[in-house]
């Protein structure tokens, strides 16, 4: 079975090293990528800061690498995969909706792997959404591609607990790993007309939208917990929650919940001292701030003393 993978990310790198190109049934044939800053037809353009090069794994493993910066139109998926003829193509950490008379063209079809529990968490940024919400659960779909966003008749899924020291980071490694597995199992079943298809469930269905580096401002009026979430969905491999100090942007990469001891006081945002470690009060508890830096800085801090008690944290306008 002669694949093609349309991607731009760390993901479908790991997928295609340690999954297709271990899976004897199936022939890599091409991939088509973005550079690292890929192009919308609104709005900025966005910095995928997962982004992989794929040009010395093609290089290595004998199959062509096409680098575009979008956007994608029909005729320029055609261009390619009318010369690679594939049998199937993979959506693997894509940014853009393959066109329907492209899914169509493909003779087993188009599919993709989404980072969620398909119906739940359709759209954008799913493991960021989920510990952002709390969740204590996600997992991993492969599903075909369809008209509609993530909709599609469902391959296969496996679930991963999210656990309360996981980060996006450490969610995403696991994804990945499953992704690799339902992968080297299910392909074989693909090229035998052998897989599943299961329909889902649309009342079940909730959507999230792209997020944007501005979208991680901390809202210090929340309880702790969901601060604490807040900020692990968004830690490094992602552009980090962020607030403002004396006028300097911060980025909080980690912090933990505290129980204030008696006579902490202040407004969400404020500055405390709790056993001489910088903490921030918030609408219900204690952040205890762990790990930090300055936009205008190349390194991150444990922080100690650069933060006076009082100050308060908060957005830019606040602190004019």
């Amino acid at each position: 079975m002669k694949v093609v993978v349309l991607s731009s990310t760390q993901f479908g790198y790991q997928c295609i090293e340690n999954g297709i190109l271990k899976t004897p049934e199936v022939t890599l044939c091409g991939v088509l990528t973005t550079p690292r800053d890929i192009a919308f037809s609104r709005g900025k353009p966005l910095h995928v800061s997962t982004h992989a090069d794929f040009l010395k794994l093609g290089a290595r493993c004998n199959f062509e690498v096409v680098e575009s910066g979008g956007p994608f139109t029909s005729e320029i998926y055609r261009q390619h995969l009318d010369r690679w003829q594939p049998d199937l193509v993979l959506v693997l950490g894509w940014y853009y909706i393959v066109p329907t008379v492209i899914i169509e063209s493909v003779p087993f079809g188009c599919m993709a792997i989404h980072a969620s529990l398909l119906p739940k968490y359709r759209g954008m940024a799913p493991i960021t959404w989920a510990i952002i919400n709390g969740e204590k659960e996600t997992g991993v779909s492969l599903f075909y591609l369809e008209k509609g966003v993530d909709t599609g008749d469902i391959v296969a899924q496996k679930s991963i607990a999210i656990e309360r020291a996981d980060t996006v980071g450490s969610v995403y490694a696991r994804v990945t790993d499953i992704s690799i597995d339902i992968l080297k199992e299910y392909l074989p079943l693909i090229a035998r007309g052998k897989a599943p298809r299961i329909p889902q469930d649309h009342d079940r269905a909730t959507i999230f939208p792209r997020r944007n580096p501005e979208d991680g401002l901390i809202d210090w009026s929340l309880p702790v917990k969901k601060i604490c979430d807040f900020i692990r969905a968004q830690t490094r491999p992602y552009p980090g929650a962020f607030c403002y100090y004396e006028k300097r942007k911060l980025y909080i990469w980690s912090a933990d919940s505290i129980t204030p001891p008696p006579g902490i006081e202040g407004k969400p945002g404020c500055i405390v001292k709790v056993d001489g470690k910088p903490g921030v009060v918030t609408g219900e508890g204690v952040l205890l701030l762990t790990e930090c830096q300055f936009d205008t800085e190349e390194t991150s801090f444990a922080p100690a003393d650069q933060f006076e008690s009082g100050k308060m944290l908060g957005n830019a306008s606040a602190q004019e």
